[in-house]
C-alpha cells in the first residue's frame, strides 16, 4: 500500500455526523511524489469507507518515534472506533 507504519489515531467529534481524525503516516522511501498522493487517496477513501463519520481526515508524513507506532491489538474486537 506504500504506508510503512501510522501513529496511532487520534479523533475529534464536532457532533454525531462530524467526526476529525488525524494521524502520523511514515510512507515507503522509494514512493514518488505521485505515489505519495495516490497512497493517501487511497487511505483515505479506504477510511471513509469504514468510518463515513471521518469528515474531516489529516495524514500527516513524517518519522515516527517507535514508541508512538500504532498498536491495532488496543482497538475494540470488531475494530470499530468511530461509535
Amino acid at each position: 500500500m506504500g504506508v510503512v507504519n501510522v501513529g496511532y489515531p487520534i479523533t475529534m467529534y464536532f457532533g454525531p455526523e462530524n467526526i476529525l481524525l488525524a494521524m502520523d503516516v511514515r510512507f515507503d522511501r522509494n514512493l514518488s511524489r505521485d505515489g505519495i498522493e495516490r497512497t493517501i487517496d487511497r487511505v483515505e477513501e479506504a477510511l471513509r469507507a469504514q468510518y463515513p463519520k471521518s469528515r474531516h481526515i489529516y495524514l500527516e508524513a513524517e518519522s515516527l518515534k517507535a514508541t508512538s507506532v500504532f498498536d491495532s491489538s488496543v482497538l475494540p474486537p470488531d475494530g470499530n472506533v468511530a461509535d
